[in-house]
């Protein structure tokens, strides 16, 4: 599969690892992946974090088109744009589960 892969494609992949890479973006990936979330949502997940700093990680997240922002008014509605990035961290647990035996 990633041997037709151009260069372009792993750079473009790299850069989606990178993004969810962080612990705060992949806890906000397991967030969404139960559903939608509104900002207020999201703050209230993260209340040790500044506002500023999670509209940081979401934006990042954004930029690489994992998750998308829908305006409502006022609110902001935040979900996955790539559904299956839930099973491909999944996959990565299990992993790091069975090769270094940490849950």
């Amino acid at each position: 599969m990633f041997e037709k892969c151009s260069m372009e494609c792993l750079k473009q992949a790299t850069d989606i690892l990178n993004a969810i890479s962080h612990p705060v973006r992949f806890e906000m990936i397991k967030y969404l992946s139960n559903g939608p979330k509104y900002n207020k949502e999201l703050k209230s997940y993260f209340p040790n974090f500044d506002p500023s700093n999670i509209t940081k990680h979401l934006n990042i997240l954004r930029k690489n088109k994992i998750i998308i922002a829908i305006k409502e008014g006022r609110e902001t509605r935040y979900e996955l744009k790539f559904k299956e990035i839930p099973m491909i961290l999944m996959a990565l647990r299990q992993f790091i589960n069975d090769e270094f035996h940490v849950n």
